[in-house]
């Protein structure tokens, strides 16, 4: 009896080394995935935490700027404010002469 072409040893034969060759890719494959895979997924989780530290940081550092901002900006205005009007007008007349 043949199948493909291929007698039943025959066929039992080349089956088993098909399954030598899967099991041999599948040694390597884990080899792979513990020796090179893992201490890189390790670092990339690393580099991941150690930039969702800097985000956290650089967002406090801009929104920190942003005050000092808006506070010069405020100071500026009241000075422009006094230099322009001369004591004519309260600083609250200025800030709706401002927006104006």
């Amino acid at each position: 009896m043949t199948i493909i072409g291929l007698s039943i040893p025959e066929v039992a034969a080349l089956l088993s080394i098909l399954s030598l060759l899967i099991a041999a890719i599948s040694r390597f494959y884990h080899k792979f995935k513990t020796t090179i895979s893992a201490p890189l997924i390790e670092a990339m989780d690393k580099l991941r935490h150690e930039i969702n530290q800097l985000e956290g940081y650089l967002v406090t550092e801009y929104e920190t700027l942003n005050n000092k901002t808006e506070k010069l900006a405020e100071r500026l205005r009241r000075q422009e404010c006094q230099l322009e009007q001369k004591g004519e007008m309260t600083y609250d007349d200025c800030r709706l002469v401002d927006k104006g």
